[in-house]
């Protein structure tokens, strides 16, 4: 596997390398610190993948991934940034990136449904599935050891109830969406759930197939 890292930082580019060497498949680590030399690298060279700054001299990383996906479309790119305003996700979005890679954990205590979940997540190549549990004490553990940006949680599980584990990741953590998906869709339940921090609600017998749509939402705003 060839990969360039573009990053005008020589610290940054160095980090990525230390890391990313640690991969038996990585053959090849080519380095760019401004969009100029990305361009040049990439017409003379055949990459598996692109590490880019998403700011850098000379030519943008925004110009530059405008540029690569006219000319090499099905080139994967990871855009690398330290600004997470709506606006330049937006931008990087419109410019040819299919989004920001966003992580989920599935909290279900049914294998069945979670299988169906997995299903309807894995076409989605901007969400990556880190973790699944089915009960709360899983849940809350798999949350203490990782980051993520979304989660799927059912409200009747074993041990705490869903409603419980919402209110405690909540006080955990402000910024992560929080899509409850449960069999009892009543409005009591419903405005519980809004009242403790969840973003959306989900009748899992009428509405299981808008989760891809409410994900796709999630991604474009983030």
């Amino acid at each position: 596997m060839k990969i360039l890292i573009a990053d005008d930082h020589a610290v940054v580019r160095t980090g990525l390398i230390q890391i990313i060497s640690e991969i038996p498949e990585v053959s090849i680590l080519d380095e760019a610190e401004d969009g100029e030399q990305v361009i040049i690298l990439v017409n003379q060279n055949k990459y598996d993948l692109v590490i880019l700054d998403i700011s850098m001299p000379k030519r943008s990383g925004l110009e530059v991934l405008a540029h690569l996906r006219k000319v090499f479309p099905k080139l994967p790119i990871l855009i690398l940034s330290v600004y997470p305003e709506n606006q330049y996700a937006k931008r990087v979005i419109q410019a040819g990136l299919g989004g920001f890679l966003q992580n989920i954990i599935i909290v279900d205590d049914s294998d069945i449904l979670r299988d169906r979940l997995k299903t309807l997540i894995y076409p989605n190549k901007n969400i990556k599935i880190i973790g699944e549990a089915s009960n709360s004490i899983e849940a809350m553990r798999l949350l203490s050891k990782l980051h993520t940006d979304i989660i799927l949680l059912d409200i009747h599980m074993p041990g705490a109830n869903g409603f419980k584990v919402l209110s405690q990741i909540r006080n955990l953590d402000k910024d992560v969406k929080i899509i409850i998906i449960t069999n009892y869709p009543t409005v009591q339940y419903k405005t519980a759930a809004f009242e403790l921090g969840a973003n959306y609600f989900i009748d899992k017998s009428e509405e299981f197939e808008t989760i891809p749509d409410i994900l796709n939402e999630i991604v474009l705003a983030k």
